[in-house]
């Protein structure tokens, strides 16, 4: 059994392929992949122990890990998590049989393994879960870019905020010029600054586009002229862009568990949102909304106590929607508390005027409310029960609706090569009490 097999092929970067690592410590699988790959358009490496592998890692870049997990020495989730802490942008998957199942279910929950697939290997199958593999880090990658850009911009906000007027003015044009990089095309933009959010926090993820869609129903209700309906859709997508300098710990707490410090990050998002925006062309009046969306309009709210009219049409819109938005998807309100509350909101937090045309127009035309809700199949956990039966992808029911889940159930499905256990949705009744906070921030 030889150490192990480098085929010296250009690595990425050379040739532009990229690179994938075997780690098996069976000589009849290594060459077995060597074979069913080596026509593929990525390099193949092999290595027949964890630690020849780690050798490699110190000599060749790596874009997917594809080991053993029963190996001598170090096995495939021990070699994975020591991939991770060197290059966590590796993506990382493990070959096992059903019987280690729930201990690399574990290993994947806490971040270690990508995926694990099931032996004895189908080699269409592995060659379409590598190829997968290499488009997710290809977006790792153009999300670590996107990050850096973004904690560039916000360096220089801040440098911008605490500078003489020389050195503001000095920022403002670097930032002009960042700004003219981005005049392509609006729609780019709220693409890319809608992406951002989704990266930074799970919780941001649709909420832009949830409140969105209800203040468009709302706008076409007042029948807005186009531009200024335009702007207001515009606003709601991108109203909590602010939050993304806002640290995890403090987005993961509900509002009653802010301390000083986390409430005074929290009442500033609309001012970074409005410094954010103001300085892309076209988007001067989309900021003015986003700055006053959390205006009350008794005049009690923020950043400079609005009141009544003088709050902008867009903020008035968006409290509303948004505050719909949170009794319907953050608390799972009956229609009827949804109702109630937000009519004693109205003329305190909440216009009246819009709030009633709202709750009058607008949710009579949403569709029956329900108790129902999807997560992925990755997220389940015991005690969560099915409203809708769950099929695999050859179109067989594995398992019907109003099933209790257990740690059996959701282990034999997520042994289930013919489900994806990131992509398959399941759908579940909404529980009073979600303990586990992975699933909750799906839920939210």
């Amino acid at each position: 059994m030889s150490d192990h097999h480098d085929h010296e092929l250009p690595c990425r970067g050379g040739s532009g392929k990229y690179n994938v690592l075997f780690v098996d410590d069976e000589e009849l699988v290594l060459k077995s992949l060597e074979r069913a790959f080596r026509r593929e358009d990525f390099n193949l490496l092999t290595a027949s122990s964890g630690t020849l592998a780690l050798e490699i890692l110190k000599k060749k870049e790596i874009q997917v890990l594809v080991t053993d997990y029963r190996m001598p020495e170090m096995d495939g989730i021990e070699l994975a998590e020591k991939v991770a802490e060197i290059n966590p942008d590796i993506i990382r998957i493990i070959l096992s049989g059903y019987s280690e199942a729930s201990t690399i279910i574990e290993a994947i929950n806490r971040g270690s393994i990508y995926k694990f697939l099931t032996k004895p290997w189908h080699s269409e199958t592995l060659k379409m879960n590598i190829k997968l593999a290499i488009e997710r880090y290809e977006m790792s990658c153009e999300n670590t870019k996107l990050n850096e850009q973004l904690l560039s911009l916000n360096d220089e906000l801040q440098a911008m905020n605490s500078s003489l007027e020389d050195k503001v003015e000095e920022r403002t044009i670097e930032l002009r010029e960042v700004r003219d990089g981005l005049k392509d095309t609006i729609s780019a933009t709220i693409s890319m600054l809608s992406h951002i959010m989704d990266v930074h926090n799970i919780d941001l993820s649709g909420h832009g586009q949830r409140v969105s869609l209800h203040c468009r129903k709302l706008g076409k209700a007042l029948h807005l002229p186009e531009e200024e309906y335009e702007q207001l859709e515009r606003a709601a997508m991108l109203h909590d862009i602010g939050k993304i300098f806002i640290s995890q710990k403090t987005l993961s707490k509900l509002p009653e568990q802010y301390d000083e410090l986390d409430q005074r990050y929290m009442t500033l998002h609309t001012l970074e949102g409005y410094h954010i925006l103001n300085r892309i062309p076209g988007f001067e009046h989309v900021a003015l909304i986003v700055r006053h969306h959390h205006e009350n309009y008794d005049g009690t709210g923020y950043p400079d106590g609005l009141s009544r009219k003088q709050i902008p049409l867009g903020a008035r819109i968006i409290m509303v929607s948004d505050s719909y938005e949170r009794y319907r998807y953050s608390l799972h309100l009956s229609r009827e508390e949804i109702c109630n509350r937000m009519r004693a909101e109205a003329g305190v937090y909440l216009d009246p005027e819009l709030t009633e045309l709202f709750l009058s127009e607008i949710i009579p035309k949403l569709g029956e409310l329900d108790d129902k809700i999807q997560i992925p199949l990755i997220s389940a956990i015991p005690g969560l029960k099915l409203t809708a039966p769950i099929i695999d992808s050859n179109g067989t029911e594995i398992c019907k609706s109003y099933t209790v889940l257990d740690r059996n159930i959701i282990s034999d499905m997520l042994s289930n090569n013919a489900l994806d256990m990131t992509e398959t949705m399941i759908t579940i009744e909404s529980p009073e009490i979600i303990n586990n906070t992975k699933v909750m921030n799906y839920y939210i």
